[in-house]
């Protein structure tokens, strides 16, 4: 690099890229693909920086999002021991990013779609010397919900049932308001927002690296999001909450999982009720309408939300010990007939 262009890089602001969730969207699958490319991407002069790390998921910045919430986060295994330094933790992020050449970073965080107002203006206060750009991703609360739950029943960090998790509160689930706060320190005014239930737009890694400005052709495939996002059936799901809310072990309810996971599950399953899914369906369509309509959202498609909504696809519900029992039965017949 000669002077002229390194005291031209030096004067350039770096442009931070903000992925801020949201969960059950293919976030997991976007910070494997990150991480496994760190070398590839700086090649590009792309930074996923090592700093803010969470202990209990080293692919994703989680210190960085916990760091500006009021409370910490209380999640089964990804609780910290302790508070989080917010002043050492961000001057060692800081560090890292003036130590490289790259003009981008990209930081990737769940729990930054969670942050208050307050914690967002406090986050852009932080990175007063870059062009910050906030990604977000959004699914229709009834599919969200459901993959929430399975999740928090999956890894442990649960043993409510669902009509007790609170999901028909998120018919008041503020898209609109998140946005807004994130749009505000943005450095155009503006948040890149992805619907994930565009069906034109099925693969996260690819879209996150074309609002990203990465080359694919230059990075590794993208085949890790179809591992990471195996759903696991409703019934399997009712199985362990009840097995475990009824003095089982979690290792016994894993072990019954581990051999009930062979059998053929194909028709669709929920746990919401129906009313409660056409409710959360629409809620998020007229939030993704508002945002569609809003100056400060780049990404959606206001001609495809303005269309008449589908009618949800059809489920069954598995809402008890009896619905997944009828549901195995199901399976072992379809089982013996194939």
């Amino acid at each position: 690099m000669t002077s002229a262009n390194a005291t031209r890089h030096a004067n350039e602001r770096k442009k931070l890229f903000v992925h801020i969730g949201m969960f059950k969207t293919g976030t997991t699958a976007i910070q494997y693909f990150l991480q496994e490319n760190m070398e590839r991407l700086y090649d590009q002069g792309v930074l996923y920086p090592k700093t803010g790390r969470h202990p209990h998921s080293p692919v994703q910045h989680g210190l960085i999002g916990e760091m500006f919430l009021p409370q910490p986060l209380s999640a089964g295994d990804f609780t910290l021991p302790g508070p989080i330094d917010r002043q050492s933790t961000l001057k060692a992020l800081l560090d890292e990013i003036e130590s490289s050449c790259a003009s981008r970073i990209i930081l990737s965080a769940e729990a930054l779609c969670i942050l208050p107002a307050e914690g967002v203006k406090e986050f852009g206060q932080g990175f007063t010397d870059f062009d910050i750009v906030p990604i977000v991703y959004f699914r229709n609360f009834a599919d969200l919900a459901d993959a929430s739950y399975q999740t928090h029943v999956i890894h442990n960090i649960t043993t409510k049932p669902f009509s007790e998790m609170g999901f028909e509160h998120w018919v008041d689930m503020d898209l609109v308001a998140m946005c807004r706060n994130w749009s505000a320190i943005a450095y155009d005014g503006r948040i890149l927002v992805q619907d994930y239930d565009d069906p034109d737009e099925r693969n996260s890694i690819l879209t996150f690296a074309r609002m990203t400005g990465l080359d694919m052709n230059r990075l590794g495939p993208p085949d890790r999001e179809q591992r990471l996002n195996v759903s696991v059936s409703a019934t399997l799901v009712a199985i362990k909450s009840e097995l475990v809310r009824g003095g089982a072990s979690v290792l016994e309810a894993d072990r019954l999982l581990a051999q009930l996971q062979i059998l053929p599950f194909a028709e669709r399953q929920t746990m919401l009720p129906p009313a409660l899914n056409r409710d959360l369906r629409q809620a998020y369509t007229k939030q993704l309408r508002l945002l569609a309509a809003s100056e400060f959202v780049v990404g959606l498609d206001a001609v495809r939300l303005e269309r008449e909504p589908e009618a949800p696809p059809e489920k069954i519900q598995i809402s008890n010990l009896v619905d997944a029992l009828f549901s195995i039965g199901r399976a072992v017949a379809r089982m013996k007939s194939a």
